[in-house]
């Protein structure tokens, strides 16, 4: 799995809803690879297969994990028609989305690791 995220207005958002076509602009305009970015496009699935594994005997992650398919685009509901970066269709969320989703994976505790660190003052 590989994931692009974008942070656009809700002006944008609109206008890639009209013309889909937008979206590999905003991911893949020449110069804007953020340092450091590697296609590491297993980690995630890898990770979340696994902890599937560990706590339901089963990896069928995205039944187990709504909120990360949701937050990854594995759940379907928000994607792009006519969008393909070969690992699966573009997906927008709005800005009412990003919060339920947020709060939807504190829940589902992919959230902890990060809190822990921060107590301890380390950034990851």
């Amino acid at each position: 799995m590989r994931l692009n995220l974008a942070k656009i207005e809700v002006a944008l958002l609109q206008s890639v809803k009209a013309d889909p076509s937008v979206i590999g602009t905003i991911l893949f305009a020449p110069g804007q690879t953020t340092a450091g970015f590697s296609a590491d496009y297993r980690i995630l699935s890898a990770v979340a297969e696994g902890r599937a594994e560990a706590e339901h005997k089963s990896a069928r992650w995205k039944t187990f994990y709504p909120w990360l398919a949701a937050a990854t685009g594995e759940d379907g509901e928000n994607d792009v028609v006519g969008t393909e970066f070969g690992y699966g269709p573009g997906f927008l969320l709005d800005p009412g989305q990003v919060v339920a989703i947020a709060h939807g994976l504190m829940g589902e505790g992919w959230g902890v690791h990060h809190r822990s660190a921060g107590k301890g003052g380390r950034r990851l």
